[in-house]
């Protein structure tokens, strides 16, 4: 799955979340999310959607974050 780690970046910074918020979302701890939002580890499908639950991603937005070319 393709991955714009900077739209991930500022789809957070826009909802006021640190990478913190995010790690807990996930249940992982934050050094670990925060690998995923630098590019250095991947995201699974179900934390895509838990991501798209929590955060209120759009459509869109899933769009450019995961599937961007």
């Amino acid at each position: 799955m393709a991955y714009n780690r900077y739209e991930m970046k500022a789809a957070r910074t826009r909802r006021n979340l640190r990478q913190a918020d995010i790690a807990d979302m996930l249940g992982i701890v934050p050094v670990v999310y925060s690998r995923k939002e630098t590019g250095a580890g991947k995201f699974s499908l179900a934390e895509v959607d838990k991501l798209r639950k929590d955060m209120g991603l759009t459509d869109a937005e899933i769009k450019q974050i995961f599937f961007a070319n």
